[in-house]
């Protein structure tokens, strides 16, 4: 993940924006934990959807 954030900051979009960032990078690491390492079985998409839905903006 520390590439990703890395860019972030290249980019402009330091970690500090937007204010729940904190607690996104939270929940997406544990996402991709569970998928990755622990054998979950939610897909990927899935994860993603509900990370849209919690964070994202309409």
């Amino acid at each position: 993940m520390k590439p990703v954030f890395d860019n972030m900051e290249k980019a402009g979009l330091p970690f500090a924006y937007p204010e729940q960032t904190k607690a996104f990078q939270a929940d997406l690491s544990k996402g991709v934990e569970e998928i990755i390492f622990k054998g979950g079985k939610k897909p990927v998409k899935e994860l993603l959807d509900e990370l849209q839905k919690k964070y994202g903006q309409n």
